[in-house]
């Protein structure tokens, strides 16, 4: 399964000198943990900025490339034109991404729907309309992530959910100056998780490395590796260092 929080690939104010406000895409990779089903791992990431056009190439190749993995793009916003490049030019298979199904009234039955003219009923909406807001979400993302349902690798995003705060009014977001891209699709990956336990996850072939994997200008397959079991044995004897040897959980 790979979630999706799409940007708008360009700095949201206008502003080019201002990184502070550059908007983000990132996708995350996410597998059944091996002989058991109820907990996850995050086993790849990519994130960086793209236009929606250039971001849908991207899920594309890295769909096909963890062996045809369910993908749950966002769809408010810039979401929409990615899924629109993503079934239309790229032909990514549209049983494997996420749609709100839309049912018969009379048969209670499914409703076909092809793809190139409904596209705007695929990929995860978020809003009051759509019945799950960001509160929702975080709290879903909470749950597995304090129980150790889903397995974070990418010390970015722990850093994004380490400054996602909520106000006093109820109201979520990153602090200011920080970013909370990578928070919210992790947030979707848990909230579908939690929601549609009945779709199951593609199994993917992947050895026991995390992955970041970057553009460089020549497609998703090119990235680099990274041992996560080295990079997880080093932050727990930070923790430990910093807490006078005690134990840590990552």
């Amino acid at each position: 399964m790979i979630s999706a929080d799409v940007g708008r690939g360009i700095n949201v104010s206008g502003d080019t000198t201002d990184s502070s406000k550059l908007d983000y895409t990132t996708f995350r990779v996410i597998r059944e943990w091996p002989d058991d089903g109820s907990r996850y791992e995050e086993v790849a990431v990519w994130h960086g900025r793209a236009s929606p056009d250039k971001a849908a190439a991207t899920l594309d190749a890295l769909g096909r490339r963890y062996n045809t993995a369910w993908l749950i793009p966002e769809a408010n916003h810039y979401g929409v034109i990615l899924i629109n490049f993503l079934l239309k030019l790229h032909k990514y298979p549209a049983g494997k991404v996420f749609k709100k199904e839309s049912v018969d009234r009379g048969t209670r039955n499914p409703v076909t729907q092809e793809p190139e003219t409904n596209f705007m009923r695929y990929g995860w909406w978020t809003g009051p309309g759509s019945g799950v807001t960001k509160a929702v979400m975080i709290e879903y993302l909470n749950e597995m992530v304090r129980d150790r349902l889903l397995i974070i690798h990418e010390p970015e995003a722990w850093g994004e959910m380490r400054t996602f705060m909520r106000a006093a009014d109820g109201s979520m977001d990153a602090e200011t100056g920080k970013h909370d891209d990578r928070v919210m699709a992790l947030a979707i990956a848990a909230c579908v998780l939690r929601l549609h336990p009945k779709r199951k996850l593609v199994e993917m072939k992947v050895d026991r490395a995390f992955e970041v994997v970057g553009d460089n200008g020549r497609g998703c397959a090119e990235g680099i590796r990274v041992n996560y079991t080295v990079l997880l044995n080093k932050r727990k004897s930070e923790r430990a260092a910093s807490r006078g040897g005690a134990e840590d959980f990552v």
